[in-house]
């Protein structure tokens, strides 16, 4: 039997992980800017709901800065 934990994210611990949501939202889009697989995979393990994290602006500041960071 596989142990569950359930997690109770406050404000800080969300705000820390709009930017994991955001590319992981970005990787399973149909053209993706940016792909970031272990994003997916953290937010499937946590059951996250990122649909309201799309919405934000920052989102595309985030893929801005993940695709000007890959480059280096």
């Amino acid at each position: 039997m596989k142990n569950t934990i359930t997690l109770k994210l406050g404000d800080v611990e969300t705000t820390a992980l709009i930017p994991v949501a955001i590319k992981a939202n970005e990787t399973l889009s149909k053209n993706p800017r940016v792909k970031d697989p272990m994003a997916v995979e953290i937010v499937k393990h946590l059951k996250m709901d990122t649909a309201q994290f799309n919405k934000f602006l920052s989102r595309e500041g985030v893929i801005a800065r993940t695709v000007m960071l890959d480059r280096h």
